[in-house]
């Protein structure tokens, strides 16, 4: 026994659009493809994306920004632990500042705006 499909039938992709005319916004906002108007998960995504790639960029500025001062300023020959100590400090102070400013920027876009009241 062979299925067939009827021909106005199409393949659709394994999720289907809401077919009720009275979808809510947020729902609509969900399956929409405009890149002008991207949905909500989209943007907290892109969010959280650059947020980790700061992280990683600061966090390595400060460490190598810390070995460069440890370099200058424990310029004797046996104090390698200052080095390390001031290289940890500037990894340390890269990677609080940029989880810092990520997590203020999801919080933005997560906490509801209030309007100001029209006077």
């Amino acid at each position: 026994m062979e299925m067939t499909s009827s021909p106005d039938e199409s393949d659709s992709s394994s999720t289907a659009r809401p077919t009720s005319a009275k979808a809510s916004p947020y729902v609509s906002s969900l399956w929409n493809n405009d890149p002008a108007n991207p949905s909500s998960d989209k943007i907290v995504s892109s969010t959280m994306q650059k947020g980790f790639e700061n992280i990683i960029v600061q966090t390595g500025t400060g460490l190598v920004l810390g070995f460069l001062a440890g370099v200058v300023l424990a310029h004797r020959g046996g104090s390698s632990g200052a080095r390390r100590v001031l290289g940890g400090l500037g990894a340390g102070i890269g990677l609080g500042s940029s989880w810092t400013k990520a997590s203020m920027d999801l919080e933005d876009l997560l906490t509801p705006t209030q309007q100001q009241p029209k006077k």
